[in-house]
């Protein structure tokens, strides 16, 4: 039943039968027949590995064990436009349970050496296979893009503020549905530089990557290996785009928030879209 899934729900190690999860979790392949999971509630990174012929549930990095994230209340105030107060985020890098996390934006991702990435109150974060971590824009944060069309890593801003997407591309760079800058950002982890990739812009357009615009708050991005495309969602946005050889295009649902919930795909509705997935 429904309540006996809540009641399990909490913090706790050891055989998978037995393992306790936090509220709101996002999950990943970790490149070696196992799951990271980027547990939001619990403020850390665990893993569902195989062992011996059992299936175990560990904590790779970070700890429930810390007060509330002061950085974790900025956030909730400005998702319920509360007046902005100026605080710093409670970020440590290091190993294991030494490292600490703030508040988990986006679903967890890996790269093909089994790093995984999380974004952290709006700090990118890369966790490796044995557990540390490593803050990639330690001089960034949260506000706006840069006015340059790149900008180095280390001191891009993101806003990613109560919920947002990140997926690989096929180029083997990170790309970033900044919710509330109203844009795809894409991260050249090799040359170690941000830039604007899709939009930014307001009002539902498709068309050229560069003019694209979002309705209200792009947060869902996936890529497709085998159409090699960008699937792209959002909580506001009331339809389903592909992004692909420069251009978006609406393929279910779009800008018109009356439209029926089913029927053909374009005259659809999407409404508080929270995953996407490609088989």
């Amino acid at each position: 039943a429904a309540s006996d899934v809540y009641k399990r729900q909490g913090y706790q190690d050891g055989l998978a039968a037995q393992a306790l999860l936090g509220r709101e979790i996002s999950v990943c392949p970790d490149g070696k027949g196992g799951l990271y999971i980027g547990d939001r509630s619990n403020r850390c990174l665990r893993r569902l590995t195989s062992k011996e012929k059992q299936w175990l549930v560990e904590t790779v990095a970070g700890s429930p064990d810390q007060p509330p994230s002061e950085d974790l209340l900025r956030c909730v105030r400005e998702e319920n436009k509360l007046p902005p107060v100026t605080l710093k985020a409670e970020l440590i890098d290091g190993t294991g349970k030494k490292a600490r996390f703030s508040y988990l934006h986006a679903n967890v991702i890996a790269d093909a050496e089994g790093n995984a990435y999380l974004m952290d109150s709006n700090y990118l974060r890369r966790i490796t296979p044995q557990g540390t971590v490593e803050t990639l824009n330690p001089k960034g944060g949260t506000g706006p893009p840069a006015q340059e069309e790149e900008e180095p890593l280390e001191s891009a801003k993101f806003r990613l503020i109560m919920g947002g997407g990140m997926c690989f591309g096929g180029d083997g760079n990170i790309y970033v549905a900044d919710r509330w800058n109203h844009c795809i950002r894409k991260v050249d982890l090799r040359r170690k530089t941000v830039s604007i990739a899709v939009g930014p812009g307001r009002g539902y357009v498709d068309g050229p990557e560069k003019r694209c615009g979002f309705h209200d708050s792009p947060s869902l991005i996936v890529y497709d290996p085998y159409r090699k495309r960008f699937y792209i969602s959002g909580v506001d946005d009331w339809g389903l785009r592909t992004w692909e050889k420069g251009f978006t295009k609406t393929i279910a649902g779009g800008n018109n928030k009356n439209k029926g919930l089913e029927g053909p795909a374009k005259e659809s509705l999407i409404q508080w879209g929270r995953v996407i997935a490609v088989d």
